[in-house]
């Protein structure tokens, strides 16, 4: 079911939302003063964004008299600053442009696959596949990511050991 807002053009203000058509005897429209107009009440639907480069942003209600029109809800794509973008991605180190996430999880991950390198006897020409902190895939050798996995754990293990920030007692 549609519904109308009633709007006074003259003073630019809602006289009513969410009504039906409106209508004296069932089929005829009351007359209206001058002014006065029927809008039919429009909701946008979101537009498809990136998540990672931008964000929506709700416009104002806007009264379209020529179109009669009330559009309630609409939106507009607003990319995102670097600083929004950088405070998305989780913590990573970057070794030659690959950014390793270094939370527990993928730590562990890369500990299971540098562990399947070896058994599996793979060369050190062999290339593997390592998806970065923001699910880009790289394809490197072996040796690269041998290497790699020095840099990262030792990385990984200042992280880990590092002294925790001091507590001030007045925040608790």
């Amino acid at each position: 079911m549609n519904l109308y807002t009633i709007y006074n053009s003259n003073t630019q203000e809602v006289i009513a939302n969410d009504r039906p058509w409106p209508t004296a005897d069932g089929v005829t429209v009351p007359e209206m003063g001058d002014g006065i107009h029927i809008l039919l009440q429009v909701i946008e639907s979101k537009p498809l964004h990136d998540p990672a480069t931008q964000k929506l942003k709700r416009l104002p209600v806007s009264y379209d008299i020529i179109n009669k029109t009330a559009t309630l809800k609409s939106w507009e794509v607003v990319d995102l600053t670097q600083e929004e973008i950088n405070a998305k991605i989780p913590a990573y180190f970057d070794i030659g442009g690959i950014k390793y996430d270094v939370s527990e999880q993928a730590q562990n991950a890369f500990t299971r696959m540098q562990s399947l390198i070896d058994h599996a006897g793979m060369a050190l020409t062999d290339e593997v596949s390592v998806k970065d902190v923001l699910g880009t895939k790289h394809v490197i050798t072996v040796e690269d990511f041998n290497s790699d996995m020095i840099q990262y754990g030792l990385h990984c293990y200042t992280l880990f050991n590092a002294e925790p920030e001091p507590v001030d007692p007045d925040m608790i």
